[in-house]
């Protein structure tokens, strides 16, 4: 395996091979008018791939009402220098900054970065802080866990089950393609169309929903990350598949209405 394909502390993370990508056939959007947040998605500039305001755009653009986004760090454009618990502050200026050259209206009508979340070494939990959990809570599927999808379906859903219980947190339905590997995107001749991903994820991200309430659910694109196994339109595309049988108030929750509480958008 390329030292550039190795699983990190994140699962395996390399940059989208767009050719590859290709060789899925666009799809018709499923319900173009259903506003959406996105509420995971990162921006950075790293030798092996650049992925800014433009990028993030012109992904946005194949498809799908995205009125708005979360940025999550990731590490990107810390302070080179001075105190080094402040140097995540250079993460957070940075977006700020795509995020204002978003609020100008130049670069359309999608809010990008509406939101922001930082990095802050938290020595100590805070019980009643709201938390968030990203990517279903991370379910691994590679290494010692291949071949290994009911046990670990049912180890995952026991600790879900447990963390549900605490009223202050909040789902992320999304982010599994680092870890889950229910699809090897590294082998396959081409990617997933939404109806495949749909079946693979459906059993955790209904699970949550059932779990959580789509009161406390929120989707997440977690691109360009996600974009190593599938393109913007179907990924969101999946997401409706599997949310089809919610009504349209829980539709509204599951895709914009949590996010817009949760991270108090305007």
């Amino acid at each position: 395996m390329s030292e550039s394909r190795r699983p990190t502390q994140f699962g395996r993370i390399h940059a989208p091979d767009e050719t590859w990508l290709a060789t899925q056939p666009p799809e018709p959007i499923l319900e173009p008018e259903l506003p959406i947040i996105d509420t995971h998605h990162h921006l950075w500039e790293r030798p092996d791939h650049r992925y800014l305001l433009h990028e993030f755009l012109a992904d946005v653009r194949t498809g799908h009402n995205l009125v708005a986004s979360v940025f999550v760090e990731c590490e990107s454009m810390y302070r080179a220098g001075g105190p080094r618990e402040l140097r995540p502050v250079g993460e957070a200026e940075f977006v700020a900054g795509m995020a204002a050259m978003s609020e100008s209206g130049q670069y359309g009508s999608t809010r990008v970065a509406a939101g922001i979340v930082g990095f802050a070494d938290l020595p100590r939990p805070f019980p009643s802080a709201n938390i968030v959990m990203g990517h279903v809570g991370a379910p691994l599927g590679y290494g010692p866990y291949a071949g290994k999808r009911e046990e670990v379906l049912a180890s995952w859903k026991a600790g879900v089950t447990e963390l549900a219980r605490c009223d202050n947190v909040v789902m992320k339905l999304g982010g599994m393609m680092m870890r889950n590997a229910a699809y090897d995107y590294r082998t396959q001749p081409k990617p997933p169309s939404s109806a495949e991903l749909a079946a693979l994820w459906s059993p955790y991200i209904v699970a949550c929903i059932e779990l959580f309430g789509p009161n406390r659910c929120m989707f997440e694109s977690n691109f360009p990350v996600e974009k190593m196994a599938i393109g913007w339109a179907a990924l969101w595309n999946a997401f409706k598949r599997i949310a089809a049988g919610a009504s349209a108030e829980e539709k509204r929750a599951l895709f914009s209405g949590t996010a817009r509480r949760v991270y108090r958008l305007s």
